[in-house]
């Protein structure tokens, strides 16, 4: 009897280890047998792609060609929305040129850059809201020296357009004309140290140079890249093309004697790069 109850005891005891000795055999042998969990799929390769880049510099009344309206840009930005462009930032701008793009591959992605140079006050005061009314974000090009003076954003207000998703570049210190600038050290204090100023006041990264009134040699764009930029715009006419030189970039210049006719027409693509991400650039 007594071996009766003991083989009972042992049959219960293997009713409870043999599922836990199966589980474990399955665990040990998936990965040979391939049913191992599957890993996570690789980043897909992007495929460079043309950006257009908008310059804008004053929002509002003024004497020439420079100042934009408010109701000319709130009507360009509505039109950008409706034809579902999205806009990006210059660093990510670059990337995409460069076919290093974290985002997915969508239908019809359509990215286009806003910057705006020289941080006027109106930057902050009329362009800011109407671009976080509309969800849409920035590139803004200051003059380190100038921040804070009559007509120009504050250092506070900069620090709160940066804190809410804007990207800052750096525009120089003075606005020389840097290829005319023949010191050293001129040379490094107007797009090194400027750089240095915005991002310990800022405490952000700038990692973008506008070339006061696109004036440039390869002496200054030399120095551009010494200082750690890894990207530049030009006041040069054209789209960003796959292959450009990150720090020559070509910009499509916004006149206040643009209309909307017009404003579509620069945004028609060159024709050898008109694929976006999986779609046509209209």
């Amino acid at each position: 009897m007594v071996e009766v109850f003991s083989l009972i005891a042992r049959s219960r005891y293997m009713f409870i280890a043999l599922p836990a000795l199966l589980v474990s055999v399955a665990v040990l042998a998936a990965p040979r047998f391939g049913f191992a969990e599957e890993p996570a799929p690789a980043r897909q390769a992007m495929t460079p792609v043309a950006v257009p880049i908008l310059m804008y510099h004053e929002i509002g009344d003024g004497p020439n060609q420079l100042y934009v309206r408010l109701g000319e840009l709130e009507r360009q930005l509505r039109y950008l929305a409706r034809e579902g462009y999205r806009t990006v930032s210059l660093s990510e701008a670059v990337n995409m040129l460069a076919g290093k793009a974290d985002r997915g591959v969508v239908a019809g992605y359509k990215p286009v850059v806003l910057t705006f140079d020289d941080g006027y006050r109106s930057h902050y005061t009329v362009v800011f809201p109407l671009l976080k009314e509309m969800n849409m974000t920035a590139t803004f090009f200051v003059i380190s020296g100038r921040i804070g003076r009559p007509g120009y954003v504050s250092w506070d207000e900069l620090g709160e357009m940066a804190a809410a998703g804007m990207e800052v570049g750096c525009h120089s210190a003075r606005h020389l004309d840097l290829a005319r600038v023949k010191s050293e050290s001129v040379l490094g204090d107007e797009i090194g140290g400027a750089r240095s100023a915005l991002r310990e006041r800022l405490g952000v990264d700038v990692s973008h140079f506008c070339y006061p009134s696109g004036k440039l040699n390869d002496a200054v764009v030399e120095r551009v890249k010494r200082e750690g930029y890894v990207g530049a715009v030009t006041t040069a006419p054209g789209w960003a093309l796959p292959g450009s030189d990150p720090l020559r970039l070509r910009r499509i210049r916004v006149n206040r004697s643009d209309s909307l006719r017009v404003f579509k027409e620069k945004l028609t693509p060159p024709r050898t790069h008109a694929i976006s991400f999986g779609g046509t650039i209209r």
